[in-house]
């Protein structure tokens, strides 16, 4: 039987349209910690179970930021178009002045990556008197809590808010009847300020999905990098690559290994059919000299980047690799075979 991608095409083409390299590369999402805890306490917090203590997650924090350190973060910066903090900003400024100094002096390097139930008040007197960041990718709303605030009350926060640090999207999760007047509102707003809205009807479903989305965003925790958010949130989780190591050509071919091998195929009783495909016939070479265009398009800050430093040459085709002098038989990045 045809195996096939969740909109009905075949594996390969979603794989290259929907979870390549340029979506990978897209958003990388930071924290000056070494792992991910927030304090926020929403009800439907889908990364609780994970969370390393509100004590022990101190010793993930630096005692300073070096300059060295600085100056390695904003070349990697360089290379993604978007840079977006996952910290629980309150709780950086209460416990660690240094590290909120530094986001404080270099708020415009940086989006939030998101905002969900009561980190919208909790984040509400920083984000409208001391810390403007460029954006804020996304704000999500449970339809309970808006029913326990009341929304007139929440989006007179989130309309402040949007004045000083500019909202990218509204996601709504629906538990009650379609178009109440909690959706109404909420759409209202986001029509008359040109904000993508959307709506979902399962929260415990939607946000796993939420959470299984950052896995196609990287995160650089402090110094190390992560391929998923429960590894970048877990004491346990192991990173796959260090910010000192970081080597724009080799950290794709590593990237994109690390994320094969982190499939929900590669264990588990339910296996998605899609990544079982990958899993199986994607193959990734390290030693590749050439990265085709579908995998890494040259509207990316990363392809630019590359021919840029002179790391690579671009061809009507994709780009040429300068891993050596001598390029010798051309390995792509990436291929498809019938096995492994």
């Amino acid at each position: 039987m045809e195996i096939l991608a969740p909109d009905g095409t075949h594996p390969k083409n979603y794989f290259l349209k929907n979870n390549g390299l340029d979506r990978i590369l897209y958003d990388l999402n930071f924290s000056v910690l070494q792992k991910y805890r927030c304090f926020a306490n929403c009800k439907n917090c889908y990364t609780k179970d994970f969370w390393i203590s509100s004590t022990q997650i101190k010793k993930f924090a630096p005692s300073r930021i070096a300059e060295q350190t600085a100056a390695h973060w904003f070349e990697v910066f360089g290379y993604f178009e978007m840079v977006s903090i996952i910290d629980d900003l309150k709780f950086i400024k209460d416990e660690f002045p240094h590290l909120w100094q530094f986001y404080v002096v270099n708020q415009n390097r940086f989006y939030l990556s998101s905002l969900n139930d009561n980190a919208v008040i909790r984040h509400f007197d920083l984000l409208t008197e001391e810390f403007f960041p460029l954006g804020i990718h996304e704000i999500c709303l449970s339809e309970e809590f808006l029913v326990r605030q009341s929304v007139s009350n929440i989006m007179d926060k989130i309309d402040k808010i949007h004045k000083r640090v500019p909202v990218r999207k509204i996601v709504f999760y629906r538990h009650l009847s379609p178009n109440g007047e909690n959706e109404k509102q909420l759409h209202s707003w986001c029509s008359v300020r040109q904000v993508s809205f959307e709506v979902n009807d399962s929260v415990l479903e939607s946000l796993s999905q939420s959470f299984a989305s950052r896995s196609q965003s990287l995160f650089l925790m402090y110094d190390l990098f992560y391929i998923a958010l429960k590894a970048a949130t877990t004491e346990a989780g192991t990173s796959y690559s260090r910010l000192y190591d970081f080597e724009p050509r080799t950290f794709l071919a590593d990237t994109l290994s690390t994320r094969k091998n982190n499939l929900p195929s590669a264990g588990g009783e339910k296996v998605n059919p899609y990544y079982a495909y990958l899993y199986q016939h994607l193959k990734v070479h390290k030693d590749y000299n050439f990265i085709p265009v579908p995998v890494l398009p040259p509207f990316t800050k990363y392809y630019k980047a590359l021919v840029s430093k002179g790391l690579a040459v671009e061809t009507k085709y994709g780009l040429l690799v300068k891993a050596n002098e001598d390029l010798g038989e051309i390995k792509p990045l990436i291929e498809f075979k019938d096995k492994e």
